[in-house]
């Protein structure tokens, strides 16, 4: 059997290291510039049993290092919560007293990723493409952003209550 090049095994690190982006880790990888074309061969590789095994070797060598350094599910959920309840500043003001007024708007690149490693650790990635659960997670993001922030937290609650955290 033949082993993987250097490159296969270097788009098996970075993919997952990135939190599973498999065009991303691709181009990194092979130093292909066409994102067409890495999604096609991203595909193509994760469909091979010598990269399918590299990526779990990965996956255990990173659940060592974090069960010895103390990092738990328990911890990384509440940390993946706080990512998907993620805000960035898009605005400073002044009031009538001189003190700073901040404007947040949701950030949908931090909230995305939060959903993203989630659904990996809870086992939510493993009997659907990547892809397609990026498309629906991208769908579901770009949903959010049109809510209000009372729906916002109305959406909270109901996601942490699935997850029966709250």
């Amino acid at each position: 059997m033949r082993k993987l090049t250097d490159k296969s095994i270097k788009f098996c690190q970075e993919y997952v290291k990135n939190g599973y982006q498999a065009r991303q880790a691709y181009m990194v990888a092979f130093g292909q510039e066409d994102p067409q074309r890495a999604s096609v061969w991203a595909y193509n590789l994760l469909k091979d049993f010598r990269v399918k095994g590299e990526i779990e070797a990965i996956e255990w060598d990173f659940k060592n290092v974090w069960a010895l350094s103390g990092i738990t599910k328990e911890k990384m959920i509440w940390v993946l919560k706080d990512m998907m309840e993620a805000e960035k500043i898009v605005g400073k003001s002044k009031d009538m007293d001189g003190n700073e007024i901040l404007t947040k708007a949701p950030d949908h690149t931090t909230r995305y990723n939060g959903v993203m490693w989630f659904a990996k650790l809870i086992g939510a990635l493993s009997e659907r493409k990547p892809a397609e659960i990026e498309s629906d997670i991208q769908e579901y993001t770009e949903e959010l952003g049109n809510l209000s922030t009372d729906q916002l937290k109305e959406e909270r609650t109901k996601i942490l209550e699935s997850m029966k955290i709250v």
